[in-house]
């Protein structure tokens, strides 16, 4: 037990000033105030992280993209029908959308995962998470 006390003391503290400029600058973004919601807190934090001097580092990066069809293009409520999911889950993989090229921007990894793509084909280089269709 004493290794992991002796271990927990070398952490340095949190920095308070770098965290209270982190929630002034986001409170001053053109949002309201609060509406990040979760992504806000964790920004707060990262820049409390000891040694960054404020500033936010996370070095691997990832976009995870869930992908799958909700049935109501039959009811004429979605912008297109259901084929248009697996085609761009398929663009997706190759790197050739623009959620891929935010990402690249970032440096951050996209994974493209199937969570209920209707589709009998199989699309290469998706993960899957869907257990039924």
């Amino acid at each position: 037990m004493q290794i992991l006390a002796d271990l927990l003391n070398t952490i340095p503290a949190i920095d308070s000033t770098a965290m209270s400029r982190a929630q002034r600058h986001i409170d001053g973004l053109l949002k309201p105030v609060g509406s990040l919601g979760k992504l806000e807190v964790l920004a707060i934090q990262l820049a409390g992280m000891p040694g960054l001097n404020g500033i936010p580092h996370v070095g691997k990066k990832a976009v995870l993209v869930m992908c799958a069809d909700h049935g109501v293009w039959e009811e004429g409520v979605a912008i297109s029908p259901k084929e248009v999911t697996a085609i761009q889950a398929e663009n997706m993989t190759r790197g050739t959308t623009g959620v891929c090229v935010l990402a690249e921007q970032a440096g951050a990894n996209v994974h493209v995962i199937d969570v209920g793509i209707d589709t009998a084909e199989p699309i290469p280089g998706l993960s899957h998470a869907c257990r039924t269709r």
